[in-house]
Parts: C-alpha cells; sequence; structure tokens
C-alpha cells in the first residue's frame, strides 16, 4: 500500500452551497472569516474555502499564484468555473481594492440609494437591514441610541 495521497484524495469533501442570483454558489453552513472569506476545517486543517473548492475541482495552485474572485462576486462564493480564477497577489490587491469601492462584502452594489458613509467607510443598507433581522434590532432603535 502507498503512502502517497493524490489530490482528488485529500479534497474529497463536498461542500454545501446555494446559489444567488448573480450566480455565485454561496457556502452554507460554515464559518466566515473578518474579511467574508468562507472557512471549512478538513482533516484538521482550516482552509478557505474558495481554494479548497479550487484544489479540489482544478488542481494545484502555482507558488506566485492565488485564487481571486471575480469582479462584484461574494467572497464565501466557491463557484469554480465560472465566479474563480487564478492571479498574482498584486493582481488581487488591485482587484479587491477597486471593488471594495463598488461592492460589500457580501457583493451587494453599493450605489447611492443602498449604502451610506460613516467614519469614512462606505457601508452597505442590506447588510445592515439583513444583520437587523437576524438580530432583531431595526434602524430606527439603532439611531436612538
Amino acid at each position: 500500500m502507498s503512502d502517497s495521497v493524490t489530490s482528488s484524495d485529500m479534497y474529497d469533501k463536498d461542500l454545501p452551497y446555494t446559489v444567488d442570483a448573480n450566480g455565485c454558489h454561496r457556502l452554507s453552513l460554515t464559518a466566515t472569516d473578518r474579511n467574508g472569506y468562507g472557512v471549512i476545517k478538513h482533516r484538521g486543517k482550516n482552509y478557505y474555502a474558495h481554494r479548497f473548492q479550487w484544489l479540489k475541482l482544478r488542481g494545484e495552485i502555482p507558488d506566485n499564484m492565488e485564487v481571486m474572485h471575480s469582479r462584484g462576486c461574494s467572497r464565501d462564493c466557491i463557484n469554480v468555473h465560472e465566479h474563480l480564477s487564478l492571479g498574482t497577489h498584486q493582481q488581487n490587491i488591485d482587484q479587491i481594492k477597486q471593488d471594495a469601492k463598488q461592492f460589500c462584502a457580501v457583493g451587494h452594489e453599493l450605489n447611492r440609494t443602498n449604502s451610506y458613509s460613516f467614519n469614512h467607510r462606505v457601508l452597505c443598507k442590506i447588510c445592515k437591514s439583513e444583520l437587523a433581522a437576524v438580530f432583531g434590532g431595526t434602524e430606527k432603535e439603532d439611531k436612538n441610541e
């Protein structure tokens, strides 16, 4: 019996997801890091879900490359075939900076009607209302504090 592990054996976990209106495969039943990236644990090791899915379906990631999300794509998206690509670290940073001006971490477009500025940051009204619905608060209550 061989001790070697093939890529397909190593990344044998199926990741549950739902498909949103943008075609993002949004990871279900998982944790996210502080930046909104899906995080999973497999065989005792933590992985970013988009990297794990790339390794599972496309194979190894070259040393000088990173798995990048398409513009406007949710950071917990694992749609390897349509929303993920490889790029250099600088390309990834440039894209993240550009997206930060146009989309929130979840992927909602930031425009005059669904965003607001607070402490020199642009915040998403959609995400705020979704959080209020989950945690029972309302925007009216927030303004009264």
